[in-house]
């Protein structure tokens, strides 16, 4: 080939590539997800945890949950779930919060300060009634999370 040619093909390939990048220039920017009210359900829940607001943490459980937790059992078990933390939460973070239909799972990492650890994942499951969003309390909470050590 030529230096002609190699030019021209040069060019052409420019040209559609150019071409290419225009056609999604006219499309509007995909939609926000619509809040819920899940993620805040989630957030409302984590906050009272790691501000020891546990009147209003047990507040966002669903019935089910209460039922099968007191107020007094539910602090108690906050109380362990934050010693097992191993360090002292002081923020929240909802990550993604995946809804399918009236449940949905959020992903949360709390942060703060300690020895051993400054974050810890955790993931809480939802349920949507006929008064919004509420935690489903999992059967777990409260056992011992131990840091990797």
């Amino acid at each position: 080939m030529s230096g002609t040619h190699v030019a021209q093909w040069g060019g052409r390939i420019l040209a559609v590539a150019a071409l290419a990048g225009m056609v999604g220039c006219g499309q509007p920017p995909p939609a926000a997800p619509v809040e819920t009210g899940a993620k805040a359900a989630a957030q409302a829940y984590f906050e009272g945890i790691i501000h020891k607001d546990w009147a209003a943490a047990y507040g966002t459980l669903a019935a089910d949950s209460k039922a099968r937790v007191s107020a007094e059992k539910f602090a108690r078990l906050g109380e362990d779930y934050r010693r097992g933390l191993g360090f002292e939460p002081q923020a929240v973070h909802i990550g993604d919060c995946e809804e399918n239909g009236d449940r949905a799972v959020a992903h949360v990492t709390l942060s703060g300060k300690g020895v051993h650890r400054h974050r810890f994942k955790d993931a809480v499951t939802l349920r949507k009634g006929d008064t919004g969003w509420v935690v489903v309390l999992s059967t777990t909470f409260g056992r011992t999370v131990r840091p990797p050590g």
